[in-house]
């Protein structure tokens, strides 16, 4: 069922009526005493079950009875009447509790509970309880449903007012009572009104007299304290480090001359430390790292804002929160505060004064230190390491008094140890005071003089401007859509920028601008004439073709902080980007591009890769490199006759020079037109070096010219008449730069016809391999050893190799072996009388010599770990000499040169070859 039914509600005029009727009816008919009411309870439902219904019960079923229902029934013999106030489960049977009303008020059994269970409120004996199945409604007559409504209305009226005029009565004895209360508790507040004034008096009195208790405590306090104070100062030690050491033992005493040693060499190790962490951020050549941003060379321009927040409280901690270098200040000034006392007392005070002279020089060094390496840390975490750095420095002296008393240094240094650490300061320093506010003064100087010069060199500066570089270049790469940015980007006004940094322009055409945004915390590079665009952040927001690169995060001030970091596309790809910083050949080369084929003087330097080659034959790539340059050569001013190409300009160190010397020129005089000139060229590696007309004042005057190492060469001369003649000679100017001396690479004569000599230069690292062996100045052929270009062309390929591949092989661990077979075998092979026939490699050297540069492979060598140790020549038709070269095969243990041709001396080295066990030079 619904529980709403268990919780009957009726109007207030009928169960105003229906309680009056109730309460009427059990005062007329009180129940019997000793009547059981649980007993009659458990027949409810024998005597409900029998019992007819009073009125009309044609078509009313009991599950027509509803709550608040009036009805008749028979109950105990009686016909009774009531209304309907719980219809529910008890016991698992469905009952009707209803409440009496009108006569049949005081003839219930119960007072609305069940078997000691509450289910509604009434009256005792007013209400009972019956099975539902048992009982059916009655239907009362309309007169008696409107009487039985107005009985039970009237009755809880009634019930209501007697209760109301109760409650009037009890609330008027009560108000009678507090209003009793009142007046007695106004009498006695009158009286205490009358004692209070008599009370003023004496309570003026007793505090007069607190006070005056409380001052003489006060004072009592204050003279313990006092004398607290004067009794610990007269008992104060010596601190436990090794300038207490210096102050009483000295070195006179020869006892205490290796504590005094020692305590010595302690400062000096302190100094030494802080002064070389100082020395290696000012000067330059000590730093680890000397990327700073901005111009000035010690202090960086704008760190992270952590970094500075650090920085300040590092200050504040090392100062207020006093290390050991601070506590080494204030007892060195303590002691130079008290230094007259001291001077007046007849204890001798010369050890105190040193000790604390060195106290005061090893503080003031670490306040240095800990200045520079504080403010000149980029990250937070460097000035956190480099403040403990320093404190780890101050406190060694701490550290090596520990160490003394331990014994380490032996027992007597460890008694004088112990002896300093319980001894008493003497008087004359007790004698004044060094105040309190003296620590407090010494602690605040240095820390705001800290922090003063700290931000003078940083904030000041930033801004003033003085950490922006006003111009600066970038070559994009050539493989990328970039390169038409390239060029210098100027800071043209102080008043264009944003977030306090600068915004910097190209000079040329392209409108492309250099921009910092705060908020993305990068630079970037954007187009201009594309967006319409000023600020960075804009062209970052808006992310279209304007915008070209952007560089990694940074809180660095000014953008040449950035420079080494990666930069990105605006496909998010690494650039190929070289930043060049302000300076004169920054300046100087604004306006001419890098790499476009034309030498630019200003640009021809190393920090631009001497104008990105374009002034040297080997790495100039453009069509028109060198054409017409060259105006003056040979010492002759050659623009009257055609000038000529070349690269003159050329400074890049990595080549090397050749010189050509004309050592006669006789021309025919018959014309004066260009065409009848002689005409000079020079390639190398394919490349042309120089040309030009030759005229007769170039008789006895040379031109250097700048080409690779190892590079293949030709000179040649055109005559352009028959009576013209000519002789030159060929250097290699200052070889691998080791000589001054020129090496005569070839000679040329010129007679009636035309000339070219070939030749290959004998690359750096030969020579440097081959100085220690051979005379340099005589590498390549002549007339005297014309077998010598035969070898180095059998070295070095004869120009079919490269220079890395040259490089390469002669950095083999056995190239100085293979050299030394190289001349063994062209010196044994060919006879003096047939030197100057020597052609070519290839009538001296045999078919698996040319063809495989393994040597261990050949047949008449036999190897061990790469190294010579036979070699195997006799029967070979030798007709030269056994050459001196031959003792640089340090391994070799058997040599066969018999049954040959061979002539001259019998080179000594072979006397100095300790592992030679079998020489064979038997029929030569």
């Amino acid at each position: 069922m619904d529980k709403n039914r268990f919780d009957p509600v009726l109007p207030e005029d009928e169960f105003a009526r229906t309680a009056k009727a109730g309460a009427d009816h059990h005062l007329e008919n009180p129940s019997p005493e000793g009547k059981n009411e649980n007993a009659k309870e458990k027949d409810t439902d024998a005597r409900c079950k029998d019992e007819q219904f009073v009125g009309n019960e044609e078509n009313v079923l009991p599950t027509s009875i509803q709550m608040n229902d009036s009805l008749t029934f028979l109950h105990d013999g009686t016909e009774k009447e009531g209304l309907v106030r719980y219809i529910g489960t008890i016991n698992e049977e469905e009952y009707v509790g209803i409440l009496l009303t009108g006569p049949s008020i005081g003839l219930g059994d119960s007072d609305g509970t069940f078997q000691g269970k509450p289910y509604f409120t009434c009256p005792a004996k007013q209400g009972v309880f019956c099975p539902l199945k048992d009982l059916k409604k009655g239907s009362l007559s309309r007169l008696e449903s409107l009487r039985l409504q107005r009985d039970h209305s009237s009755l809880l009226h009634e019930e209501y007012l007697e209760l109301k005029a109760a409650m009037l009565k009890e609330l008027d004895i009560r108000l009678e009572e507090k209003l009793t209360e009142f007046l007695d508790f106004q009498q006695r507040l009158t009286k205490l009104e009358a004692n209070f004034v008599k009370d003023e008096e004496l309570k003026l009195k007793r505090e007069q007299s607190e006070k005056s208790i409380i001052y003489r405590l006060s004072k009592l306090e204050e003279q313990n304290a006092n004398a607290k104070d004067l009794e610990e100062e007269s008992h104060k030690y010596y601190t436990p480090d090794t300038y207490s050491l210096l102050s009483n033992y000295g070195p006179r005493e020869k006892e205490n001359l290796p504590i005094f040693i020692y305590s010595i060499f302690v400062f000096l190790f302190q100094v030494a430390l802080l002064l070389s962490l100082v020395f290696s951020i000012v000067i330059p050549a000590w730093r680890s790292n000397d990327t700073i941003d901005g111009t000035n060379e010690i202090f960086p321009g704008d760190v992270e804002p952590i970094v500075k927040v650090v920085q300040v409280l590092s200050i504040i901690v090392y100062t207020v929160f006093a290390d050991y270098s601070m506590q080494d200040l204030i007892i060195a000034f303590n002691f130079f505060f008290n230094i007259k006392g001291a001077l007046n007392d007849t204890q001798r005070v010369g050890k105190m004064l040193l000790s604390a002279l060195l106290r005061l020089l090893q503080g003031l060094a670490a306040v240095v230190a800990t200045f520079f390496l504080i403010f000149t840390s980029l990250t937070a975490k460097d000035v956190v390491l480099n403040f403990a750095a320093i404190n780890f420095i101050s406190g060694l002296d701490d550290v090596a008094f520990s160490l003394v008393t331990t014994g380490i240094f032996g027992r007597r240094m460890k008694d004088k140890a112990l002896e300093i650490k319980d001894k008493h300061l003497p008087d004359c320093i007790l004698s004044s005071d060094f105040p309190m506010r003296g620590s407090w003064a010494v602690i605040l100087l240095v820390g705001v003089t800290m922090i003063a010069i700290g931000l003078s060199f940083i904030v000041v500066p930033q801004s003033q401007g003085e950490f922006l570089y006003e111009v600066f270049r970038i070559e994009f790469g050539e493989e990328t859509d970039f390169n038409k940015y390239s060029g210098c980007y100027h800071d043209e006004t102080s008043s264009s920028r944003f977030d306090g940094r600068p915004i910097y322009q190209l000079d040329t055409e392209e409108e492309a601008v250099f921009g910092y945004c705060k908020k993305e915390q990068r630079w970037y590079l954007f187009d201009s004439s594309k967006s319409g665009y000023e600020d960075a952040c804009a062209a970052a927001k808006e992310r279209g073709e304007s915008l070209l690169a952007y560089s990694s995060r940074t809180h660095s001030f000014d953008i040449e902080a950035i420079f080494s970091d990666p930069w990105f596309s605006r496909g998010h790809t690494p650039l190929d980007a070289t930043f060049f910083v302000d300076g004169p050949g920054v300046r100087d080369g604004c306006g001419k591009k890098i790499g476009d084929g034309r030498c630019d003087v200003e640009l021809n330097i190393d920090e631009f890769g001497f104008d990105g080659g374009d002034c040297c034959a080997s790495t100039c790539n453009h069509p028109y490199c060198g054409l017409g340059t060259i105006n003056y050569a040979f010492g002759t001013n050659v623009s009257s006759v055609g000038g000529g190409d070349g690269y003159q300009s050329c400074l890049d160190p990595s080549m090397e020079t050749i010189e050509i010397l004309f050592n006669f020129i006789d021309l025919d005089d018959s014309t004066d037109s260009t065409d009848s000139f002689p005409f000079l060229r020079v390639e190398c590696d394919g490349v042309t070096h120089l040309t030009l007309n030759i005229v007769e004042i170039m008789d006895n005057k040379t031109e250097t010219i700048y080409v690779s190492d190892g590079s293949s060469c030709t000179v040649g001369v055109t005559t352009a008449s028959a009576w013209d003649a000519m002789n030159y000679t060929i250097y290699h100017n200052k070889i691998g730069g080791m000589l001054n001396n020129n090496a005569i690479i070839t000679k040329g004569n010129i007679y009636r016809s035309n000339k070219s000599s070939t030749f290959q230069l004998v690359p750096r690292c030969y020579l440097k391999k081959l100085r220690d062996y051979i005379d340099i100045n005589q590498i390549y052929a002549n007339e005297n050893t014309p077998q010598r270009m035969v070898i180095m062309d059998y070295l070095i390929g004869n120009g079919t190799k490269s220079i890395e591949t040259l490089t390469s092989e002669c950095e083999n661990p056995f190239f100085i072996e293979q050299y030394a077979l190289a001349v063994t075998y062209v010196s044994a092979k060919i006879a003096k009388v047939d030197i100057p026939n020597i052609s070519s490699i290839a009538n001296v050297f045999p078919e698996e010599m040319q063809d495989n540069r393994i040597h261990c492979s050949w047949s008449f060598v036999r190897c061990k770990s790469g190294h010579i140790t036979s070699l195997s020549l006799g029967y070979s038709g030798m007709k030269g000499t056994l050459a001196t070269e031959v003792g640089l095969l340090s391994k070799l243990t058997s040599l066969y040169m018999h049954d040959n041709s061979l002539s001259g001396p019998i080179p000594s080295e072979l006397g100095n070859m300790s592992n030679l066990e079998t020489l064979s030079l038997g029929d030569n």
